[in-house]
């Protein structure tokens, strides 16, 4: 597993913008692809999860994810859902496993040729 990323400014974005930050990345078994994990925050929304897939040399865009984007809280509020597991097997597909409390925006089947496969985690509850 290979993760990158870069320092951000902890303060959102000016209205009317989105940024994507605390990107790390995770290859597939066949090096021709990478799952990229992100927080996209656009003014003063909530932030929200995202992965996108891109082909190995591909510079992550600056939008939503195109494999899987968590739906912004109504009203803001603080805090956000931050359970996502990335997982490649060695067919090439992407597993996403979420926290069953995220309201999906975006949970693609297939992006690019690669097969995805959304699961969410069982949340014991008290």
């Amino acid at each position: 597993m290979v993760v990158t990323g870069c320092w951000q400014s902890s303060y959102p974005p000016p209205v009317g913008t989105c940024e994507n930050r605390d990107v790390s990345e995770l290859r597939s078994v066949d090096g021709l692809f990478r799952a990229v994990r992100f927080t996209r925050r656009c003014g003063y929304e909530s932030p929200t999860l995202n992965v996108s897939v891109l082909a190995k040399d591909t510079i992550l865009p600056n939008q939503k994810g195109n494999a899987f984007a968590e739906r912004p809280r109504e009203g803001g509020g603080r805090g956000y859902e931050t359970r996502l597991d990335l997982m490649w097997d060695t067919s090439g597909r992407l597993t996403i496993v979420h926290s069953p409390n995220m309201a999906v925006d975006v949970g693609a089947t297939e992006v690019d040729g690669v097969p995805i496969e959304q699961t969410t985690l069982f949340d014991g509850g008290g």
